[in-house]
């Protein structure tokens, strides 16, 4: 809640008139690092649902099916191998989509750790 857009205000003002060594400067200097967490975890969510999507039983069997039918018109492995990638992209990118509208839904808007706390602090990022 606190990067979220909606408690962005609230915290720009406690970090941006934060004394020295308050609580809100030290977090102000973790920061960067905590986005850095942030944007690694959303990134690890998008890409472990991508793969338990693309291992499921039920994609295994679509693409077994697709490969067979395409087997049975002739078509040639390398044609099939086309159309195996082309199902597996096409998966990943409907899972990419769902668990994008997951993260918005809960979030409003998605932001990279850069946009984060550059509307949080408008202050100029540095990576740690």
């Amino acid at each position: 809640m606190v990067h979220s857009q909606r408690g962005g205000e609230v915290v720009r003002g406690l970090l941006l008139g934060a004394d020295e060594d308050s609580p809100a400067s030290r977090y102000l200097k973790a920061l960067p690092a905590i986005l850095q967490g942030l944007q690694h975890n959303r990134d690890t969510y998008v890409n472990d649902a991508i793969e338990k999507a693309r291992r499921s039983r039920e994609f295994e069997t679509k693409l077994q099916m697709a490969e067979a039918e395409a087997r049975g018109m002739g078509q040639s492995e390398e044609a099939i191998q086309v159309l195996r990638e082309q199902l597996i992209e096409e998966r990943r990118q409907e899972v990419w989509q769902t668990t994008r509208r997951h993260l918005e839904a809960s979030l409003d808007t998605i932001e990279d750790d850069v946009a984060i706390f550059q509307r949080l602090t408008t202050l100029e990022y540095e990576a740690c």
